[in-house]
């Protein structure tokens, strides 16, 4: 695949970088800093518009998921103590 041919947002690549960065959860505090960049790109992915914004909400609620859980498991923790 000639990559120089397609626009950013059209190459896998760009998707793979974002989800991968939403995926640490660790640095979670940081990501709305990536998040403003995603929504700030939406009007400009054309025929990636679909996918990318798919991808990157389905992400998010897997991140709001995962928080959610953590904070019942501590808030179990301090009723069992």
């Amino acid at each position: 695949v000639n990559l120089s041919y397609q626009l950013t947002i059209n190459q896998t690549i760009f998707l793979s970088t974002i989800l991968q960065y939403l995926k640490q959860i660790h640095s979670i505090e940081n990501h709305h800093y990536i998040i403003n960049s995603v929504i700030r790109i939406l009007p400009h992915c054309g025929s990636a518009l679909k996918i990318i914004s798919t991808r990157v909400i389905e992400q998010i609620c897997r991140n709001l998921t995962f928080v959610v859980q953590y904070y019942d498991q501590q808030e179990t923790k301090l009723e069992l103590k």
